[in-house]
């Protein structure tokens, strides 16, 4: 965590807290009329959104909405639950390279709206969440630049998005496999992997605003391999 990082110790009160916290947002997400499944079959090339019946997930809706068949599908597919309580996925379309969004207009997500939001070579490897202003956050890995760059959605469908590099030294990988949360701060933390040579180096990003137009890179690890970078939250 960042405290660790600082040398800081939190009081055991706010220990609780966040437990307290953390439990009640992962009841949240699996609360009832908000669980999704995607589904990818890839030799159709199509994406599915499966609405899930209870909070256990124990049923699906008998009929998955298809969100989108029009090209090629590759890498990462992310998704989340936007500000008006819809979907919010990310991905990347293999033909044309873009990063493109899909917003849900209802709960079940059988009628939804989706858009390019970054040029060609960029954001095979994404992570999307929802900022504390209520607008999309995607972190994602260029090809073109070889770098960790950032989306924030212009508008809560995300139809749009303003881009920043976030890590690029102009020489090796940065920001393959990318995953973002919002931290205890209300900023972006994104947890990645990085190339040096033969090094592969675990790396995060702390976001400096909302927006995330500048962050602070750390180096967590560099002491050996690592597969990849993932996290699921950060406290």
């Amino acid at each position: 965590t960042e405290e660790k990082m600082m040398g800081i110790k939190p009081p055991e009160r706010a220990e609780y807290i966040r437990v307290i916290m953390a439990e009640l947002t992962r009841i949240a997400s699996h609360a009832m009329l908000i669980g999704f499944l995607l589904n990818n079959f890839s030799a159709n090339d199509l994406l599915y959104v499966a609405h899930c019946n209870d909070a256990l997930c124990s049923t699906i809706s008998p009929t998955p909405a298809l969100v989108y068949s029009a090209e090629d599908l590759s890498g990462e597919i992310s998704l989340t639950i936007g500000a008006d309580g819809f979907g919010l996925l990310s991905f990347h379309n293999a033909t044309s390279g873009q990063l493109r969004t899909i917003h849900c207009s209802n709960v079940v997500c059988n009628a939804n709206t989706g858009m390019s939001i970054v040029g060609p070579n960029n954001g095979v490897e994404n992570s999307i969440t929802i900022g504390t202003d209520g607008m999309g956050l995607i972190a994602y890995y260029s090809q073109t630049d070889s770098a960790l760059k950032v989306a924030h959605c212009d508008n809560m469908a995300c139809s749009s998005a303003t881009s920043t590099t976030i890590d690029d030294d102009g020489t090796n990988i940065m920001g393959t496999w990318p995953d973002i949360t919002i931290g205890s701060d209300g900023l972006g933390f994104i947890v990645y992997d990085a190339f040096k040579g033969t090094d592969q180096i675990l790396k995060m990003a702390h976001c400096s605003n909302v927006v995330c137009s500048s962050a602070v890179i750390y180096e967590l690890d560099n002491l050996g391999k690592i597969d990849y970078a993932s996290i699921s939250s950060v406290t």
